[in-house]
């Protein structure tokens, strides 16, 4: 869509004139990459239980997969969390983890939106990309069939396996 390529080109723009890449062919390869899948565990059709956000403290997703193991996600140094149509019986599609400017066109996507829409927004989606960089941030994301949808930016993720009780 239109839309979808003037962002791609703002942040092409942003990427050579903000030198947050080490070089032009790893912008395009490296960073070129839409989607860093997390393998384990596979979460499809499995069902989100719990979110729990507590001032100071990562975010923690609670999910369970279709074998019934639950499993804690954990985003580590989470700047920016959005948690979308949460409802009863949120079936997950899969998750995954966006890096370099696949990272930065979902975040501006979810948090400013339109960047074109006013010059503000644009500040808005430059400061945005900027802080990411600065952090070394990533999106985490988990997509629903049916449901809530997160996304999150954030420094690292970490999956751990819970007890069955």
């Amino acid at each position: 869509s239109r839309f979808l390529k003037k962002q791609s080109r703002f942040l092409m723009q942003m990427a050579r004139f903000g030198e947050p890449f080490r070089g032009a062919n790893r912008m395009t390869q490296a960073h070129a990459k839409l989607v860093d899948p997390i393998i384990t565990p596979n979460l499809h059709d499995g069902l989100l239980v719990g979110l729990a956000l507590w001032p100071g403290r990562d975010p923690r997703i609670t999910v369970r997969d279709v074998a019934g193991a639950c499993y804690d996600i954990e985003c580590h140094g989470a700047t920016y969390f959005l948690a979308t149509d949460v409802r009863e019986g949120n079936i997950i599609y899969g998750m995954a983890r966006l890096r370099g400017l696949a990272a930065e066109q979902r975040a501006i996507e979810t948090f400013v939106g339109d960047i074109n829409a006013t010059e503000e927004r644009r500040k808005a989606a430059q400061a945005l990309v900027e802080r990411m960089r600065a952090s070394g941030s990533s999106v985490f994301s988990l997509e629903s069939s049916f449901g809530c949808t997160i996304v999150c930016i954030c420094t690292g993720v970490t999956v751990h396996k819970l007890d069955k009780e």
